[in-house]
């Protein structure tokens, strides 16, 4: 009995702050993996966020020029002040290299039209990304918090097989004095020979599920420490199950908004500044992204007369794209939304029903633990009931020993019902999605 209270003792005094147990965990290399995902989701949203974007671009180019006819070299007629051939633009001389640099400034101050929708989209891939992460976080945590549990279950299994082999060695004592007395047969003493034998092999089995259930403990945190824990019934949220079918209707409305700006005409404006034969200076528009570009345009041979008298340009254009497969990318995507709806709905009955399930099974529990408490709290009364009647000799040794052993057992499967009653809470953790970490303190 005093064995006992030193253990609930050392159990109860050896309680850490659940998020320092579980903090190896955040080298768990899945949880790395599902990490580098956001951070990639996280990335991609940011460069479409990106307010600006500059593109440059240039090249060279060698002409083969060919020669001009032979009349641009024949002399001009009698009496011409002027050679007439200069003003034939089949004699003009033609360069033999040219070059271009084209620059680029595009302007995003708000997100629209395809890019306000792959902005969206986006935006759903990191919320997806997030998601998974929180379930393999959720995921590792339950995993940890029911590996260190199932090693106090092994000690305290452990500890009732060692009592058993104690109690079976009494018994064993006890036959062998009665059967010198002539109280016992030889039947008898191979009974308790065989209880022996059998006690012994039950704490070598504890032992090794003792060394598992550490050995899994340690893979997850690096240490067989199996500190008592207290984790709490979960507030309510709104299912993964749920998450992951808003997530999807989410990304099947934003393809629809996708197929129906596809479907638009697209109206584009610019104007052109040209600042000399070889530069230029323009500023586009175009209502498929409405984003603002500003362009600078060096090109060397420039424009030659009489292109080159042309100071500025504005240009206004629609373009239509009339098919078959527009009119069936926009049913296609209307047909996608709405299965993704009904996925939704059917995602909410079922979380209903599961949440329910958890809700019962977790009253079970409890239930199920009130009665191992009693059961523990009626062996503890039987054992001091036994030590006083021990003490006055009205019992043996072997029934104080028995005694002892069934409050061991009452031990072991309050133990139990405690597993159970955290495998009931935790599964509410992994209903959604919510990492232990961030609801305890």
């Amino acid at each position: 009995m005093k064995r006992l209270a030193l253990l609930l003792f050392l159990g109860s005094a050896g309680a850490i702050s659940l998020p320092q147990y579980l903090a190896p965990l955040s080298h768990n290399p899945n949880l790395l993996a599902a990490q580098e995902q956001v951070l990639a989701a996280e990335q991609e949203l940011l460069a479409l966020k990106s307010p600006i974007a500059l593109q440059a671009s240039g090249g060279g180019s060698l002409l083969n020029v060919a020669p001009p006819p032979a009349s641009c070299s024949a002399p001009p007629p009698p009496g011409l002040p002027f050679n007439p051939n200069a003003l034939n633009p089949a004699c003009a001389s033609l360069p033999t290299s040219g070059e271009q640099v084209n620059l680029s400034l595009t302007l995003t101050p708000i997100p629209l039209g395809v890019v306000g929708g792959r902005v969206a989209q986006a935006e759903v891939s990191l919320a997806r990304a997030q998601l998974a992460y929180r379930q393999a976080l959720t995921g590792l945590e339950v995993q940890a918090l029911l590996a260190n549990e199932q090693v106090r279950l092994a000690e305290q299994g452990l500890q009732v097989a060692q009592e058993g082999v104690q109690v079976a060695q009494e018994g064993l004592q006890a036959t062998q004095i009665q059967l010198h007395r002539g109280g016992a047969t030889p039947l008898q003493l191979a009974e308790a020979q065989e209880s022996l034998a059998q006690a012994k092999a039950n704490q070598a089995q504890a032992e090794e599920s003792l060394s598992l259930a550490q050995s899994n403990l340690e893979s997850l945190l690096g240490t067989a420490e199996a500190p008592a824990l207290e984790v709490p019934l979960p507030a309510p949220g709104t299912p993964a199950s749920v998450q992951e079918a808003q997530l999807a209707v989410e990304q099947a409305q934003q393809s629809l908004y996708q197929a129906e700006w596809s479907a638009l005409p697209v109206l584009s404006a610019s104007y052109t500044n040209n600042t000399s034969p070889t530069t230029s200076y323009s500023l586009s528009i175009q209502s498929e992204t409405l984003q603002p570009q500003i362009g600078f345009t060096y090109q060397n041979p420039g424009t030659q007369e009489p292109q080159s008298r042309i100071q500025s340009e504005v240009q206004v254009g629609l373009s239509l794209t009339l098919s078959p497969g527009v009119f069936e990318g926009l049913r296609s995507a209307q047909a996608a939304l709405q299965a993704a709806q009904a996925s939704l709905k059917a995602a909410q009955t079922q979380a209903q029903l599961q949440e329910a399930s958890l809700m019962a099974s977790f009253h079970q529990a409890e239930r199920a633990l009130a009665l191992a408490q009693t059961a523990f709290s009626l062996a503890q009364e039987n054992l001091k009931d036994a030590e006083a009647r021990a003490r006055l000799g009205l019992i043996s040794p072997l029934e104080l020993a028995q005694t002892s052993l069934k409050l061991y057992q009452a031990q072991a499967s309050l133990a139990q019902a405690e597993l159970s009653k955290l495998q009931s809470i935790l599964n509410f953790y992994t209903f959604y999605a919510e990492p232990p970490v961030e609801v305890l303190p």
